[in-house]
């Protein structure tokens, strides 16, 4: 984002699309009760690399006594940024 720049969100938002994202693969059908034992490797493998994000954010998080600059620490991380209060997102983003 940049000032005066195209804004994706307030064409999302007219167009009715509440979210957008991204896939690593092509999306399947897959019924609830037929995940449990068979479900395919790499659906495993992922939330197994899912499962370790949360573990590091958690550690990070709790080895940090500044919410601001662990959340900022999980985010470089893991790449998640629900750790990062709202002020600290938007100034990071103000300064590119």
């Amino acid at each position: 984002m940049a000032p005066g720049a195209y804004d994706f969100r307030r064409d999302l938002f007219f167009d009715g699309i509440g979210g957008i994202g991204f896939s690593l693969g092509r999306a399947q059908l897959v019924d609830a009760e037929v995940i449990g034992d068979s479900e395919p490797f790499s659906h495993r493998l992922w939330r197994s690399f899912a499962d370790l994000r949360a573990v590091i954010e958690r550690r990070i998080l709790a080895a940090m006594p500044d919410p601001t600059t662990a959340g900022v620490a999980v985010a470089f991380v893991t790449g998640s940024q629900t750790a990062v209060p709202k002020p600290a997102l938007v100034a990071m983003r103000e300064q590119g």
